[in-house]
């Protein structure tokens, strides 16, 4: 079986002005892009993950394109209840969901599911991804601006140089950087990366406080969390 999921946070609570322009809730845009998807596939399984609350009225705009809407907690509470020690920085990134929402499909047998920004516009016939892409555990677009970008290479934005050091450094492996906006996962990957998660947290936490680095003084961050920055 393969299937198609959206997940998204209704309410934020930033730190900023700018992660609202970027991660606010818009109903929407998340039913434009199922809609065009449904002009194209009207029966292949789709999951609409929520964290917080809808209106009634969103609910039913969603619930009238044939979609399994999966009402979640908030994003806070989840990441509160479930990364103990720097789960306040995490919650701040409210694209995290898309990982989260994993919980919940670990234990559907889909042998390819695939990731959609509420963005994402079908101009085709979705199965078409899956049939093309088959061979490769994991699948998505370049990050823009980076060096396989067709836009120009920007290292201030993303400094492919220093990723590579970082990771020889690291003993890890270098992994080409890519845009999580379309993900395709292969093979039953997303159980795989279920039974990872708490590294996942682990290095995605390293790299979010990392900014925090030159301002320990940030009254937002609990002690444990400047515990976890002097290590």
């Amino acid at each position: 079986m393969n299937l198609i999921y959206y997940a998204f946070c209704v309410e934020t609570k930033p730190r900023s002005a700018d992660i609202v322009d970027r991660f606010g809730f818009q109903i929407d845009k998340i039913v434009s892009s199922i809609e065009s998807l449904r002009r194209h596939n009207s029966t292949i399984p789709v999951y609409v993950f929520h964290y917080g609350q809808l209106t009634e009225m969103d609910e039913k705009r969603l619930k009238s394109l044939s979609i399994s809407l999966k009402p979640m907690e908030s994003h806070y509470e989840w990441f509160s209840r479930n990364v103990p020690v720097g789960g306040h920085a995490l919650a701040d990134c409210p694209s995290l969901t898309r990982w989260i929402a994993l919980d919940s499909l670990k234990d559907i047998d889909a042998n390819q599911v695939l990731y959609i920004d509420t963005d994402t516009m079908f101009f085709d016939d979705p199965e078409l991804i899956f049939r093309e892409y088959i061979e490769c555990d994991f699948y998505a677009r370049e990050e823009p601006k980076s060096q396989k970008s067709t836009l120009e290479y920007e290292p201030s934005y993303l400094n492919e140089n220093l990723l590579t050091q970082t990771a020889k450094s690291q003993g890890g492996e270098q992994i080409e950087p890519f845009n999580n906006g379309v993900i395709l996962m292969n093979h039953r990957l997303h159980q795989k990366i279920f039974s990872v998660r708490p590294q996942i947290w682990s290095n995605i936490l390293s790299a979010t406080l990392w900014k925090h680095q030159n301002n320990n003084d940030d009254p937002q961050l609990s002690e444990n969390e400047r515990q976890f920055i002097q290590q």
